[in-house]
């Protein structure tokens, strides 16, 4: 019953702020959501600059997290499935 009451007064919130997918996700399913730690980088502009252009020329236009995430995706898949010297 508090899980529930819990839940939906954050759903109110995340409503009016209008973060609703995010704030419940973060206070909800932090716990098992995957994405729950942090990674803080620094680019060069000249590397924020080829990134920004990568997610223009996907047909959804991700978030900036979100593309270094499917990029990171693509270079681990792309990678030999064995280190070689």
């Amino acid at each position: 019953m508090a899980g529930r009451l819990l839940r939906t007064l954050l759903h109110k919130r995340c409503l009016r702020t209008l973060l609703h997918k995010r704030c419940l996700s973060h206070h909800i399913g932090a716990m098992d959501d995957p994405r729950s730690t942090r990674v803080h980088l620094m680019m060069s502009a000249s590397e924020l600059e080829a990134l920004d252009e990568w997610r223009r020329a996907q047909p959804d236009l991700p978030s900036r997290a979100e593309a270094i995430r499917r990029l990171i995706d693509l270079g681990l898949a792309a990678r030999p499935a064995k280190p070689t010297r």
